[in-house]
This record gives structure tokens, sequence and C-alpha cells, in this order.
């Protein structure tokens, strides 16, 4: 009877992956370099052990070196959705990196699985970040018709009408949403923050019309993938975006996992 012999990069893929699922990232990681490194004839053990490592590295906040791999993991399969959507965060979350880049690889992401909420949700809060509230708006509703029952993204579409100052869609949002997730208590707090916005920002109205300046009130941070936005009439600003170096203006290339 013949013993079924597993290749070598196949064998060193499979330790790494073991390594992996046991939170053992560095005996993952050093593993996978050398399998890189070595190279060899099958391409489905070399494009799996790139996106292990893209993985590792955006779980290790190296978003440099996730997004090298991410591109060789592109190179294998242009068409994979969820490369792109790695590539549009890890471009997105590098404060070193220019975050507009990261439109296109949400948008290139959202094309290729347009039934995945999680893409257009994570695209509407990103261009809501970048100041295009309306547009990102749109995303996070398409989000909400994907996903119904996910109160996080009815979270983030009712902070996006919140920072149009629309409190009453941001309302209707929290309800249907609470009508579907009664004992969700991130809904019931959301449903009080709306009411605290809406206080606040008829309170500042008040103090402009007397020529007093506005107070400027930070809110702590909730769940990560709500980015804290506020509408004024300067602009719309982030309130707890980290800090960023200024850079000139690249080209415009786009978002979310890699560049």
């Amino acid at each position: 009877m013949k013993r079924h012999i597993v290749p070598l990069a196949q064998r060193a893929l499979e330790i790494a992956q073991g390594y992996l699922r046991h939170g053992r990232d560095l005996e993952a990681l050093e593993i996978l370099t050398k399998l890189v490194r070595m190279g060899g004839d099958d391409l489905v053990v070399a494009e799996q052990a790139q996106v292990l490592l893209a993985e590792i590295h955006l779980r290790r906040r190296e978003y440099s070196q996730a997004r090298r791999h991410l591109h060789v993991a592109l190179a294998y399969r242009p068409d994979n959705a969820q490369y792109h959507f790695m590539m549009a965060v890890a471009l997105e979350d590098d404060p070193e990196a220019d975050p507009r880049r990261a439109l296109h690889y949400f948008r290139q992401a959202a094309r290729l699985d347009p039934a995945n909420a999680e893409y257009f949700a994570a695209w509407g809060a990103f261009l809501i970040t970048q100041g295009k509230i309306r547009l990102g708006i749109r995303k996070l509703e398409k989000a909400v018709a994907l996903a119904p029952e996910d109160a996080q993204y009815a979270q983030q579409l009712a902070l996006g009408w919140v920072a149009l100052r629309d409190f009453e869609k941001a309302r209707r949002v929290a309800l249907h949403a609470l009508f579907r997730n009664p004992d969700d208590t991130r809904l019931r707090r959301l449903w009080d923050e709306i009411r605290w916005h809406e206080a606040r920002y008829r309170q500042q109205r008040e103090r402009m019309r007397h020529g007093q300046e506005p107070i400027i009130v930070r809110l702590p941070t909730n769940t990560k993938p709500l980015p804290r936005i506020e509408a004024t009439d300067s602009g719309t600003i982030r309130l707890d975006a980290p800090a960023r170096t200024p850079q000139p203006t690249p080209h415009r290339q786009e978002r979310r996992k890699g560049s």
C-alpha cells in the first residue's frame, strides 16, 4: 500500500496554520517567512503563505509589511474580495499611509462580493471619516439592508445621520434596530447618544446665536469601527482620529487592506 507523502511546503504551511490557531504568531511568522523565501512550484501554498503573513502583520500593526504580502497575494488572485478588503484596512489604519488610497480597495472588495455587508459598512464608515458623509450613509444603508439583524451596522448608520444633524432619521434607524434587537444594550445607549447629540447641537446653536463660542466636548470611543465624527459650520471633523503626520497630496488610489 502506497503511503501518501505530503510535500514539504504543504507540511510547513500546515504547521504554521497550527501555530496560528494557538495564537503563536511568532513561530508561524518564522516558518511562513522561510516558506516564502524558499519558493516552489505550489502556487496555492505560496498564495496562502502570503495571506497568512499579511494577517500576522496586520495584527502586529505592521501595515507596510502586510501590504507587501497582499500585493503578492493579489497578483495570484486579483479577483479575491477579501484580499482587497485587507489591503484597504492596511491603508486606512496606517498613520503613515495616505488613507485615500484605501478607497480603491474598498470599492473593489464590494464589487467582487456585493452580498458582503461588512465590506459596505467599512466602506461607508471610511467615506464618512473622509468627509463624504452622504455617500458613506448610502453604503451603510446597503450594509443594513444586507444584514438587518446586525446592530453595529445600524449604529454606524444612525451616527452618520447624526453627523448630518438629521436626528429624526437617526432615531428612525435606531428604532428599527431596537425592534429587531430589543435586548441589545448598545442600541439603547445609541438612543441616548442620539438624544445627547441633538440636545448638544441645539445648545451650541443657541450659544452661537448669542455670539458665544461653542463648547467642544470629546466623547469616549465605544466600538472601534464607529468613527466619532462631528459636523460643524466649518466642516466635518473626526474627533477620535489618531494623530497623522501631514503629507503631500499623493495621487488617489484606495481603501482597506494593503497597498
